[in-house]
């Protein structure tokens, strides 16, 4: 996936995300966090199994990202749902979920943390790196 990158690091996951805009990278936050679960980017043409809505909250755009991936990681602990495709409206994610049997988990991830969290936004995208508790 060309927006996003997987990073070294020594003990965790860290990936850098990039979209043209703030909603666009919570979109592909989401499209990411499949790809790391599936280690696939092959689920768009995977079936809908529900459409979900989860409202960004946070007083910053950092707090609003780490909280959103932490709502997809619960969203999948609990209901083995993964984000296939969606938008941002007025601060609201909706997405379109499929469902995930137990044997094409790739990778767990326990969390994203705020741990050398960083969001530039430059001219003409904006940029975010996260660590992910594995």
């Amino acid at each position: 996936m060309a927006f996003c990158k997987i990073l070294p690091h020594p003990a965790d996951l860290k990936i850098k995300l990039r979209g043209k805009s703030w909603q666009e990278l919570i979109v592909r936050s989401a499209q990411c966090f499949s790809f790391l679960i599936l280690d696939s980017e092959d689920f768009n043409s995977c079936l809908t199994q529900k459409k979900i809505k989860i409202r960004l909250k946070g007083k910053d755009r950092k707090e609003q990202l780490v909280n959103f991936l932490n709502d997809l990681i619960f969203i999948f602990d609990t209901s083995r749902l993964l984000p296939r495709k969606g938008e941002v409206v007025s601060g609201v994610f909706k997405g379109e979920f499929f469902r995930v049997e137990e044997s094409e988990i790739k990778k767990r991830i326990k969390s994203a943390t705020f741990y050398e969290l960083q969001v530039k936004e430059r001219k003409k995208q904006i940029e975010a790196e996260v660590v992910f508790d594995v």
